[in-house]
């Protein structure tokens, strides 16, 4: 049973983000990643997380003409 009810069942792939909060020397952010097994696998998420990391990290290289086109 899916804890979440659906109606219409759908596939869509559902990503909710945060607030960005100051912990320590830095920030923190609370990141949800809800997808079906079917379209992705832990390896995909695993990668968009890391690939959000390393931009919300260095967040003007994310948008320099040196990274564009670069795929998640």
């Amino acid at each position: 049973m899916n804890p979440v009810h659906l109606k219409p069942a759908d596939s869509f792939p559902r990503i909710i983000w945060g607030r960005f909060m100051k912990r320590g020397h830095g920030h923190v952010m609370s990141l949800n990643v809800q997808v079906h097994h079917g379209l992705a696998d832990g390896l995909h998420i695993s990668a968009l997380i890391n690939t959000f990391q390393d931009l919300c990290s260095a967040p003007d290289a994310g948008f320099s003409p040196a990274t564009k086109g670069r795929a998640l």
